[in-house]
C-alpha cells in the first residue's frame, strides 16, 4: 500500500471492529475468492444511473473523456452495458465532483440493482421519504453500509472524500477487510488496506483520505469493484514541486527528480539566474494541479533518460488524461522547448503555445511578459529601492565581489537587488564607493 495522508477525516465518526475466529483462519483469503466469483457472476445483471437528468449517449464516445484517461476504460465499460449515462449535452464530466447521494445511489445500483426494497424507513432529519435519494439512505443503513453522522444527520449534498467512498463500497460489495493484532490508528486504514488488495485504488487520482473524487474516480472505483479482472497501471506520488517544470517524485520505490520534457517555465529557483516574468506564477499553477496527485510517468527515448544535472526526464499525465506540459503551454505559464532532438509530443506542444499567444494567455499577455520571460520577476530596468529615489544597484557577485550598477551600464536591466543577501541600493556612485563597491566594468 503507498504511503497516504494519515490527516482525519472521518465521514460518519464510524469505528469497524473486525472479527475472524480460528475455525476460520483463512477466511480473509475464502471470502475473497468467493466475492471475486460473486462478482463476474453478477457484473452483467446490474443496473446503474448517476443522476436523474442525465440521458442516453447510445455509447459514443464522450468529448471530454481524453483517450489518455485512466476512467475512461471503466467509463466504456459501465455505458456499454447501460450501466451510466452521460448528460443531456452529451458530455460525460469525469472532473466534476460527486455528493454523498449520487455516490450512494451508484454504488447501491450496481450492487442490489433496481430491487431497493427495505422494511425500514429511518427517520433522517435531512432526508425525506419522497426525495430522489431516500430509498439508497435507506437501503444502505438497512445493510449497515453507512450510519450517519454523530448528529443524526446524512449530509447528502456534502461532496463524498475517498475514505467514506472506499467504505461504501467495501462494505456494499462485502470485500473481505484485513485482520489487526491492535486497533489501527485511523478508522478509515481497514479500508485503504483492502482497497489496494482489491486495486480499487489502481486508477484514482490520489490517495489521501480527505481527497474529494470526481465523477472520473467513481466510475473507476466501481468498475474495480465490478470486474477484479482489470489490469493494475503503475502511479508515481507527487512528492513536492520545484518550480513551474521541475518536480520530485516517488517512482518505483525511489524519489526522483523529473524535469518535464518538451517545456520551459520561467525561472524561480535557478542557482545563477533571477527570478523571472511569470515565474511565480507558473510555479503556483504546477502546485496546483499536482500536489496531492498521483501521476502515469511516460519516458521518451529520444531525450534520454537524464539531463546533465540527473534528472529524469519525462512526460507526466494526470489520471484524467491531461499531459501536464502540454496543460501548462496551453495556459501561457511556458514555453514550448526542443533541447536538441524532436521529442513525441512536439507537435502537440507547438500547437498549445500558438493559441496561448493567439489568445494573449499567461506570459503572453501584454499586462504580464508579453512573452518576455528574459525579464525578471520584478522588472529590473524599473527596480529601485523602497523610497523609489537610490537607483544603483549594489550587486554582490558569486565570487563575493562588490559591484555596482548605474543606469547606463549593460548589465543594469538585468541586474536585481536582494537584499537579504547584503546587495544594496545607493543614490548616489559617491556613496556606493564610500560603502566598498566598485563601478562595473561594463558601464559607458
Amino acid at each position: 500500500m503507498e504511503k497516504r495522508n494519515k490527516s482525519h477525516h472521518s465521514d460518519e465518526n464510524y469505528y469497524f471492529s473486525l472479527h475472524c475466529t480460528k475455525s476460520t483462519v483463512n477466511c480473509s483469503l475464502q471470502t475473497t475468492t468467493s466475492f471475486f466469483a460473486m462478482m463476474m457472476k453478477m457484473k452483467h445483471l446490474l443496473c446503474l444511473l448517476f443522476l436523474p437528468c442525465f440521458v442516453g449517449n447510445a455509447f459514443a464516445a464522450f468529448p471530454d473523456v481524453a483517450d489518455r484517461s485512466l476512467s475512461k476504460t471503466a467509463i466504456e465499460y459501465l455505458e456499454a452495458q447501460n450501466l451510466v449515462q452521460g448528460y443531456a449535452d452529451g458530455t460525460f464530466r469525469p472532473d466534476n465532483h460527486i455528493n454523498r447521494a449520487e455516490f450512494l445511489k451508484i454504488v447501491l445500483g450496481a450492487r442490489f440493482g433496481p430491487d431497493l426494497s427495505t422494511n425500514k424507513t429511518p427517520a433522517l432529519p435531512d432526508v425525506a421519504k419522497d426525495q430522489w435519494f431516500a430509498p439508497y439512505v435507506f437501503k444502505a443503513l438497512e445493510e449497515h453500509i453507512v450510519s450517519g453522522y454523530p448528529d443524526g444527520f446524512f449530509r447528502p449534498e456534502r461532496s463524498i472524500n475517498l475514505a467514506e467512498a472506499l467504505k461504501i463500497v467495501e462494505l456494499a460489495f462485502n470485500i473481505p477487510l484485513p485482520q489487526y493484532f491492535r486497533a489501527p490508528d485511523h478508522w478509515y486504514d481497514p479500508y485503504f488496506d483492502a482497497a489496494g488488495s482489491a486495486l480499487l485504488l489502481a486508477r484514482v487520482a490520489s490517495n489521501d483520505p480527505a481527497y474529494t473524487i470526481t465523477r472520473g474516480d467513481t466510475a473507476t472505483i466501481v468498475h474495480a469493484a465490478l470486474d477484479p479482472s482489470i489490469p493494475p497501471v503503475s502511479l508515481s506520488e507527487i512528492l513536492d514541486v520545484v518550480d513551474g517544470d521541475t518536480v520530485k517524485i516517488l517512482y518505483n520505490g525511489t524519489e526522483e527528480t523529473v524535469r518535464l520534457i518538451g517545456i520551459d517555465t520561467p525561472e524561480t529557483v535557478h542557482p545563477t539566474k533571477p527570478a523571472q516574468c511569470f515565474g511565480a506564477e507558473a510555479s503556483a499553477r504546477t502546485k496546483e494541479l499536482l500536489t496531492g496527485k498521483r501521476v502515469a510517468v511516460e519516458l521518451d527515448s529520444s531525450q534520454g533518460e537524464r539531463d546533465k544535472y540527473g534528472r529524469l526526464l519525462a512526460y507526466l499525465f494526470l489520471t484524467n488524461g491531461t499531459n501536464v506540459a502540454e496543460e501548462l503551454i496551453l495556459e501561457g505559464y511556458g514555453k514550448e522547448y526542443t533541447y536538441d532532438q524532436p521529442y513525441n509530443y512536439m507537435m502537440e506542444f507547438r500547437q498549445a503555445e500558438e493559441r496561448a499567444r493567439t489568445s494573449g494567455t499567461g506570459l503572453w499577455a501584454a499586462a504580464t511578459c508579453g512573452g518576455n520571460t528574459e525579464s525578471s520577476a520584478i522588472t529590473a530596468s524599473s527596480q529601485s529601492d523602497s523610497m523609489g529615489t537610490c537607483t544603483i544597484k549594489g550587486n554582490i557577485t558569486a565570487e563575493g565581489e562588490k559591484i555596482y550598477h548605474t543606469a547606463v551600464c549593460s548589465s543594469y536591466a538585468k541586474t536585481v537587488i536582494t537584499e537579504t543577501k547584503g546587495e544594496q541600493w545607493f543614490c548616489s556612485e559617491a556613496e556606493a564607493v564610500a560603502a566598498g563597491w566598485r563601478k562595473a566594468m561594463n558601464c559607458l
